[in-house]
C-alpha cells in the first residue's frame, strides 16, 4: 500500500518517465519490496550433540506486520514447511510449530502467523562420535499473503559436532534387585508425598468412620489391592509401549489437559461431598446394599477398591526417594520388559505395605478412636486438602493452554448436579422423582464432559512451553554449554507444574540461603520446563536414566567433567556440597 501511494505522488508532481523518477521509485520499490518479506533463520543450535541423543534446534521465522503465513497443515493453501539435508546418520525426529491463530484474506477464513513466531526441530545424532563439525542445513518454503500472495522459500544452516556422550553419576546401582528394592522403599514414602495425603485422608476418615474392625481390615485389604493391582496394570502398559519402540516417562498423563481437567472435577465433587454440600445417598446405594447381604459382600469394599485405583492416579506423577533411579531403570535404562513391569508393581507394593501391616496386625486398630460426632468435623477438616487439589489441577490445566471458561461452567454444571443427586435420587424420594433427579444429572454430567473435552485447546497442538523460566533462563544444550565455557557452574533444575515435590524444592531454591550461595559460587541455574510435552526433555532425562521429574544437574566449569546428579529431595546442604565438588 505505501509503494501505491507513492507512485501516486509521483504521478502528481513529477514526469514519470524523467530517468531520475524512474530510478527513485525503483530503488524504493526494491526496499519496500525487502522490508515486507518474512525471513528464516537458525535461532538456537547446539554446538555440540552427544552421540545417539536427540537435540533441539530453533528456527525462526520473522513475520512482517499485515502479512500471513499459512500453517503447517493449511489444507486450500500452501502450507509453511521446513524440511533439512543432513549428513548420514542424522535424522529428523519431529518437527513441532506453534498453535496457529486466525486470520482473514480475500474474505476468507484461515489459521496461521501473522506476527514473528519460532518452530522446534528435534534431530537425533549418529551413534557413533564425528571428529569433524557437521553442517546442517534447513529448507523452508511458505506462501505470504499480504496484498497479494507469494511463495517465498529460505535456508539457514549451522554446525554441530558430535561428541562422545558423558556418564553421569548415578544415586544408586542400576541393577534389577537394587531398583527393586528401590522402588519399594519409594512406594511407602509416596504415602507422605503431598501429592498423595488427599487420598489418604480419604483412608483415614474411611478408617475413622468404621465401628467394625473386622470391616475396617476389608477395607484396608480392597484398598490395597486396588493399589497393587492398578501399578501393576500400569507397569504392563508401559513395558508394552517401551517394547514397542514408543515414548515412556513417569507422569505423562497429567501433560494431557483433558486428564487434569477429569481429575480436577473429580477432586472438586469429593470437596463438595466432605464439605457436607451433597450426599451420594441414591436408591443405587441401597441396592448394593441390598446385594451385599444376600451375596455376602460389602459395597464399602468396592469403594475401597476404586479409592486405591484413585490414589495411583494421582500418586503416579511423584518421584520419592529411592524411586528415581529405579523408575529409570524400568523406563529409561536397559530393563526387559518383565523387569520393566515389576519395578512398577514394586512401587505399588510399597505404597500399599502400611495398609496390608494394618489388616495383618489387628490390635494396632485398638489406637483408632471410635465413631462419634467428631467425624463430622473430621469430615469438613479432611475436604481442605481436596479444595485445594481440585484449585491445583485447575491451575494445571490453564497451565497446559485449558480454556477458564470451560473449566469453570463444567464445575458448575457438576455441582448443580451433584446437588440435585444428593437431594432427590434418595430412598426417601418418590420413584419417579428419583428417575428425574438421574436424567438430569447424566444429562448435566455428558454437557461437562463435552465442555472440556471440545477444548480447543487439544493436547495435539500443544506445543513445548517453559512458563517456569524466562527465556533467558530457560535450559537447553547449547546454553549450558556456554555458561560452562563463561566459567561458571550451572545448576539444571528439571521439574513441571504438575509435579509437587518440584513445587516444594521451588520454594528452597528460592530461599536467601540458597540465592546466596549461587552468588558466591557464580553458580546459574536454568530451567527445564516438562510441563507440557518436550522431546527435547524427555531425551535428556533418559540420558541420565530418569523417566520423570524433579531431576537436579550440577555442571561443573571444567568440560571434561560430568555433571553431578542430586537427590529428589533438595537442602542447601546438598546444593552446596554439590558446589563444592564442582570447583575441585
Amino acid at each position: 500500500m505505501i509503494s501505491v501511494n507513492i507512485v501516486n505522488i509521483l504521478n502528481e508532481k513529477y514526469d514519470m518517465k524523467k530517468p531520475f523518477c524512474m530510478l527513485v521509485l525503483a530503488i524504493f520499490a526494491a526496499l519496500c519490496c525487502a522490508a515486507e518479506k518474512s525471513s528464516f533463520s537458525v535461532s538456537e543450535s547446539p554446538d555440540e550433540i552427544p552421540a545417539g541423543s536427540t537435540a533441539r534446534i530453533t528456527a525462526h521465522f520473522a513475520v512482517p506486520k499485515g502479512s500471513h503465513l499459512y500453517a503447517a497443515d493449511a489444507k486450500d493453501a500452501i502450507p509453511t514447511q521446513i524440511s533439512a539435508k543432513m549428513p548420514d546418520g542424522f535424522s529428523v525426529e519431529k518437527i513441532e510449530f506453534p498453535r496457529p491463530s486466525k486470520f482473514e484474506f480475500m474474505g476468507m477464513e484461515a489459521e496461521g502467523y501473522s506476527a514473528d513466531f519460532s518452530v522446534n526441530i528435534f534431530i537425533k545424532a549418529p551413534p557413533r562420535p564425528e571428529n569433524a563439525p557437521q553442517k546442517i542445513t534447513l529448507e523452508a518454503s511458505w506462501l505470504e499473503c499480504s496484498d497479494e500472495c507469494v511463495p517465498s522459500s529460505a535456508t539457514a544452516e549451522f554446525k554441530t559436532r558430535v561428541v562422545a556422550p558423558t556418564t553421569p553419576a548415578r544415586e544408586t546401582s542400576n541393577g534389577f534387585w537394587a531398583s527393586l528394592l528401590g522402588a519399594f522403599l519409594g512406594g511407602i514414602i509416596l504415602n507422605a508425598m503431598p501429592c498423595v495425603f488427599p487420598v489418604i485422608g480419604l483412608k483415614i476418615m474411611s478408617f475413622a468412620s468404621s465401628a467394625a474392625r473386622s470391616s475396617t481390615l476389608k477395607n484396608g485389604a480392597f484398598f490395597s489391592a486396588g493399589i497393587i493391582l492398578t501399578f501393576a496394570l500400569l507397569g504392563c502398559i508401559l513395558a508394552a509401549i517401551k517394547a514397542l519402540g514408543g515414548e515412556v516417562g513417569w507422569g505423562l498423563q497429567l501433560q494431557n489437559p483433558h486428564f487434569a481437567a477429569a481429575m480436577c472435577a473429580l477432586f472438586w465433587l469429593l470437596a463438595l461431598n466432605f464439605a457436607g454440600f451433597w450426599e451420594f445417598g441414591s436408591w443405587i446405594g441401597a441396592k448394593a446394599q441390598t446385594m451385599d447381604m444376600n451375596r455376602g459382600t460389602n459395597a464399602e469394599n468396592w469403594g475401597a477398591f476404586a479409592s486405591g485405583i484413585l490414589a495411583v492416579l494421582v500418586a503416579s506423577p511423584c518421584v520419592a526417594p529411592f524411586m528415581a533411579s529405579a523408575v529409570g531403570f524400568a523406563l529409561a535404562g536397559e530393563a526387559s520388559a518383565a523387569e520393566c513391569a515389576a519395578v512398577i508393581t514394586a512401587v505399588g507394593a510399597g505404597m500399599a505395605a502400611p495398609y496390608i501391616l494394618l489388616a495383618a496386625r489387628p490390635s494396632l486398630l485398638k489406637k483408632l478412636p471410635k465413631p462419634g460426632a467428631w467425624l463430622g468435623t473430621l469430615k469438613k477438616t479432611l475436604s481442605i486438602p481436596l479444595f485445594l487439589t481440585s484449585f491445583w489441577l485447575l491451575w494445571l490445566y490453564l497451565r497446559e493452554n485449558g480454556s477458564m471458561a470451560r473449566i469453570a461452567s463444567s464445575l458448575a454444571m457438576l455441582s448443580v448436579a451433584a446437588y440435585v443427586w444428593g437431594r432427590f435420587a434418595n430412598v426417601f424420594a418418590e420413584k419417579r422423582l428419583r428417575i428425574s433427579a438421574a436424567v438430569f444429572c447424566a444429562a448435566a454430567l455428558a454437557a461437562a464432559v463435552a465442555t472440556t473435552a471440545t477444548d480447543p485447546h487439544s493436547p495435539a497442538r500443544q506445543t513445548p512451553t517453559r512458563g517456569a523460566a524466562a527465556d533467558s533462563d530457560a535450559w537447553s544444550p547449547q546454553k549450558t554449554l556456554e555458561l560452562r565455557r563463561q566459567g561458571k557452574i550451572v545448576f539444571v533444575n528439571f521439574t513441571a507444574s504438575w509435579c509437587l515435590t518440584c513445587q516444594v524444592n521451588k520454594a528452597v531454591l528460592a530461599s536467601a540461603a540458597v540465592k546466596k550461595l549461587f552468588a558466591e559460587n557464580n553458580a546459574t541455574m536454568l530451567v527445564a520446563d516438562w510441563t507440557n510435552r518436550d522431546a527435547s526433555i524427555l531425551a535428556e532425562l533418559k540420558k541420565y536414566r530418569r523417566a520423570g521429574v524433579p531431576l537436579y544437574l550440577v555442571f561443573p566449569p571444567d568440560l571434561e567433567k560430568a555433571p553431578l546428579v542430586l537427590p529428589s529431595i533438595l537442602t542447601p546442604s546438598e546444593i552446596a556440597e554439590a558446589f563444592d565438588k564442582s570447583k575441585q
